[in-house]
């Protein structure tokens, strides 16, 4: 219940207290507008719902790729704070293995306090050669963006193409052919590849709600030519990066703000439905919570900047409004005009606070039904289950609450620094899993109950919705925790590959990875 009982000490849930306040203040003075207002949410729900269910319709355009019959300089970055070193160890060693020979890596640790987490990071990138090279730097401003910009200050001057990528992303070793080989002209300025995740399973639903977005959102996005960059696996070319000014911190998602910036400056963005390098997913509530608000917020304050741009067409503007809110959802003011009528109605009687409530109601109802349709349709037609739909849609119903909330915080002044995904282990956190078992058991019989008794329908109803969000929670943790094992799992077999090659090998012999020299030449 923590969500519910931290009311008092931070400004978003008092700005909904607020909120709430005055929309009943509202209903009471002037009804009218109350609703008007909810039957405005009702068409909003209405016409975002309808959207995202046209997504799953649209045809898979097929794309343009080149043989290359140059060697172009890609310049591979990777921006580190507080990461565990043998998660980024294991990823330089999988670019070290790499089919290209002409690259350069770049690793900035930016603002970690703990010489620990970065100083192994530097040694192995002096045993790989110079081809990699690291640095740190303390008090950089900007976060994520403010390092890549760094990096791009570092970048060689041979380098035509910039590769970002996660500390924790492991590349196939033709992920720079098949990067470039999309480069088709000059008007493309970025090449977007899928997230994808190492340990989880791809049945797991949580997988599934990450996967969905870029199945469906940005498959569609290529008929429209308003692909955006989703950050790690993208091909940005290094003159239009330059051109369009760089990476902002002006938002808490720089790689979607890039891309609005790319298409405002007159460039074309692809994206290749094809897994080229793989992450790990959060393993614990409290990590992927945190992912989920940064994407929520970040692209609310991207979608700020893409209503007032003038230069683009309805059609175009629309699909990147679908990429920039498909983590977000409408239920907060439903949720209002739900409580709010039903209070009203109860203290008053006043028919119009009864259409409020069923109006939020209907928003709500509107909503679950749409996504949960969504993610049934749009499962199956990727190839998976309707089971695996289903267990898709309980763990989105987990998130529900940073998905309604997070937009709030662009109307207050809290807190918006950028919180990185934690990718330590944590222990399973047991208690959540069955306090979220607890919670949606007793909303849920305390619904059944107030229905039965005759009761406020409103009231049964917004326990019923509660119970269903705890009951997704419940079956995130569930999810996490599977995903954690299989962590655990992938790490203990790595450890007993490196204890048998350490017993394969021969006293002193270094300098190579995979059996390849990392020897490079032409360092600036």
């Amino acid at each position: 219940m923590r969500e519910l009982l931290d009311f008092s000490r931070r400004p978003v849930p008092r700005l909904v207290l607020l909120t709430l306040f005055v929309f009943i203040l509202v209903l009471v003075c002037f009804p009218n507008v109350a609703l008007f207002f909810s039957a405005t949410v009702l068409v909003a729900s209405l016409v975002l719902c309808g959207g995202r269910l046209t997504c799953l319709w649209g045809k898979t355009n097929r794309l343009e790729a080149r043989d290359l019959s140059g060697d172009e300089f890609v310049s591979i970055h990777i921006a580190t704070y507080s990461e565990p070193p043998e998660v980024v160890i294991e990823t330089l060693n999988r670019l070290a293995a790499l089919e290209d020979t002409h690259y350069e890596v770049i690793v900035l640790d930016n603002n970690t306090p703990d010489p620990s987490l970065y100083l192994p990071v530097r040694d192995h990138c002096r045993r790989l050669g110079n081809r990699f090279r690291f640095h740190h730097f303390d008090e950089v401003r900007g976060a994520k963006a403010g390092a890549l910009n760094i990096c791009l200050r570092l970048t060689h001057p041979q380098a035509s193409k910039i590769l970002v990528l996660d500390a924790d992303y492991h590349v196939n070793g033709d992920i720079l052919s098949k990067g470039l080989a999309h480069f088709v002209d000059s008007s493309i300025a970025l090449v977007q590849f899928p997230q994808a995740y190492r340990n989880s399973d791809p049945n797991c639903g949580l997988t599934w709600d990450y996967r969905l977005f870029f199945d469906v959102y940005m498959n569609r996005a290529n008929s429209f030519s308003t692909v955006l960059s989703t950050g790690t696996a993208a091909f940005v070319c290094k003159h239009a990066l330059i051109r369009s000014g760089g990476w902002s911190g002006e938002t808490l998602t720089e790689d979607a703000e890039l891309g609005l910036r790319l298409h405002r400056h007159g460039y074309r963005a692809v994206y290749v439905p094809e897994v080229v390098a793989a992450g790990l997913m959060p393993t614990d509530l409290a990590a992927l919570k945190a992912q989920r608000r940064r994407w929520v917020l970040g692209n609310a304050q991207s979608l700020r900047q893409l209503l007032r741009e003038p230069n683009l067409p309805w059609n175009r503007k629309a699909m990147m409004f679908l990429q920039l809110t498909a983590w977000a959802n409408p239920l907060l003011p439903s949720l209002v005009a739900l409580v709010g009528g039903a209070l009203v109605a109860n203290l008053t009687g006043r028919g119009e606070a009864h259409w409020v409530a069923s109006l939020g109601a209907l928003s709500i109802l509107l909503y679950l039904g749409a996504t949960l349709l969504f993610f049934l349709a749009g499962v199956r037609r990727h190839g998976g289950s309707l089971s695996s739909g289903l267990h898709a849609f309980m763990a989105h119903l987990g998130t529900l609450w940073e998905g309604a909330i997070s937009p709030a915080e662009l109307f207050v002044r809290s807190d918006k620094s950028f919180v990185r995904t934690d990718k330590f282990l944590h222990a399973p956190e047991r208690f959540a899993l069955y306090s979220a078992l607890f919670c949606s058991l007793i909303c849920g019989t305390l619904g059944v109950n107030v229905l039965l008794l005759d009761g406020c329908p409103w009231c049964a109803f917004f326990l019923s919705f509660v119970a269903a969000a705890y009951s997704g929670k419940a079956f995130l943790q569930w999810n996490l925790h599977a995903i954690r094992q299989r962590t655990v799992a992938l790490s203990e077999k790595k450890a007993r590959r490196s204890q048998s090659r350490l017993a394969e090998c021969r006293p002193g012999s270094v300098g190579k990875v995979s059996g390849r020299s990392v020897a490079f030449s032409g360092e600036r």
